[in-house]
């Protein structure tokens, strides 16, 4: 009896740290792809700020509505660590007047 015993301590020991090192993977894998897409949004943000001021410095103006977007935009962007491209983007964009309604 005292032999099973220590087997099965063994076996049973085994299985919770083969259990908790592929928890341990898998939650790894899911910070990497949150990263990722942290990223990928960061992209996502930037780019559309950079259009935006391509098309309102092309036009010559922008609504306010438009402006207050960019500066949430701009903000979310701050947050997740944009690079100064787009701080020296929203100065410009500050300067771009606007339309009268």
């Amino acid at each position: 009896m005292d032999f099973i015993w220590h087997y099965w301590l063994e076996i049973f020991f085994g299985l919770i740290i083969t259990y908790v090192g592929y928890l341990y993977r898998k939650v790894n894998q899911y910070v990497k792809q949150i990263d990722r897409n942290e990223e990928v949004l960061k992209e996502l943000l930037k780019n559309t700020i950079m259009d935006k001021y391509t098309k309102y410095e092309r036009e010559g103006t922008m609504s306010l509505e438009e402006k207050k977007a960019l500066f949430d935009l701009y903000h979310k962007c701050e947050n997740m660590g944009c690079d100064g491209l787009i701080k020296d983007l929203m100065d410009k964009i500050k300067n771009i007047p606007e339309q009268d309604s």
